[in-house]
């Protein structure tokens, strides 16, 4: 979806952008924005845990006639189409977004062996746009190139101009809000042993919205601790929103995390977000100490105690939701997105001549308007 925001924002700033499928038989298919191109593969191949290698061998004659200014694959599972632009006599340049840690495992030798395939699978990238800093960080680690910039992923469509946050309650009920699919990764299981130690000190509520396999093991876990009665299991919500705006902190307590948008809505509605140490973006959204905390520990009564005394620091300051979520939304990516794309379509010759050590200039430094390929995998991008 993020995708397709991108490319709706991109035609707007007259840049032809064409979506190229491997089939039409997808649930966004109505969700693609008024005047973006979509062609699809002949023959068409659906989706499946090869499709991609397949993808990259019909990719070239397609992108051979549509002649591309630049080729954008938008995550890490997409990489290997990169090679599809290696022979062509009219090669577009490749921006390829990083999505996710490139090589997570804590295994030395298996995270070499992950690190080997990306660096193979992204051979042919010219560019790369990481979603934070420390993915950033992770590419030029891993693969000893400095093509990297740090474009934060569109999170909200349109952003809410909203007063300045309120204050947590110093003395009053705490109402705390997690939400995400109740599976072991996001480990709510945690959050239960959180509110149980902040019942120690203080009245707490806690709803987690959400649906999936742990729901009843939550239920169970909360009678046990005694806590049944402060934890409030809702299932799914059609909008995150009205459970936001009567939140005083979002409770992030995943194992690991890409990029929780969840955060960035919370921020936006002006509700600071107290979450485990498990994604390289958290730590970038919350670089300003007053939008909410991160606990390096797993320990519920670590975290419990730094969140009461995160809440009662007498130096923390109500934050701007506008000014701290504009670069996470959709018109500012798209603008980032767009300098660089300008930037790289301008350059002549292959992309190893693109200095590792400069970064991008801006669109109005670029006297070339470039024509982006989506693969919903590819865009497009065209002059109008």
């Amino acid at each position: 979806m993020i995708a397709l925001r991108l490319a709706r924002e991109w035609v707007a700033q007259g840049r032809r952008v064409t979506l190229l499928c491997g089939t039409f038989d997808g649930p966004l298919r109505s969700a693609v924005p008024r005047g973006v191109h979509t062609e699809r593969l002949e023959p068409e191949i659906p989706r499946t845990p090869l499709s991609r290698l397949r993808l990259r061998r019909a990719l070239s004659a397609a992108i051979a006639r549509l002649r591309p200014d630049v080729v954008f694959l938008p995550g890490n599972f997409h990489h290997v189409l990169a090679g599809a632009v290696r022979d062509l006599p009219r090669r577009p340049k490749v921006v390829a977004k990083i999505s996710n840690p490139l090589a997570p495992s804590a295994i030395p030798a298996l995270r070499a062996l992950l690190a080997r395939a990306f660096r193979w699978a992204a051979r042919d990238v010219d560019w790369f746009a990481a979603m934070s800093t420390g993915l950033a960080d992770d590419v030029r680690a891993l693969t000893g190139r400095g093509e990297v910039s740090v474009i934060f992923d569109p999170n909200i469509d349109t952003i809410i101009n909203l007063p300045d946050a309120r204050k947590v309650p110093g003395t009053g009920p705490l109402h705390l809000l997690a939400a995400g699919r109740l599976v072991e990764q996001k480990d709510f299981g945690l959050a239960v042993r959180i509110v149980a130690e902040l019942a120690k000190h203080r009245d707490v509520r806690l709803t987690i919205a959400g649906d999936g396999p742990d729901a009843p093991r939550l239920a169970r876990l909360a009678r046990r601790l005694g806590v049944a009665d402060r934890i409030a299991l809702p299932g799914r919500l059609a909008s995150i929103g009205p459970a936001l705006d009567h939140a005083d902190l979002l409770l992030i307590t995943s194992r690991y995390e890409g990029g929780p948008a969840v955060a960035v809505e919370a921020l936006e509605r002006g509700v600071p977000v107290v979450a485990t140490d498990c994604s390289h973006f958290l730590r970038d959204l919350l670089a300003d100490g007053d939008c909410g905390a991160i606990v390096a520990s797993r320990d519920p009564a670590v975290i419990a105690k730094a969140m009461l005394e995160w809440i009662d620091r007498q130096d923390r300051r109500p934050f701007s939701p506008a000014v701290v979520t504009e670069p996470f939304g959709t018109a500012f990516a798209a603008r980032r997105y767009l300098d660089l794309f300008d930037r790289l379509a301008g350059e002549g010759g292959c992309a190893r001549s693109i200095s590792r050590s400069t970064p991008p200039r801006t669109g109005s430094e670029s006297a070339r308007r470039t024509r982006p390929l989506l693969r919903h995998r590819v865009r497009n991008y065209r002059p109008s």
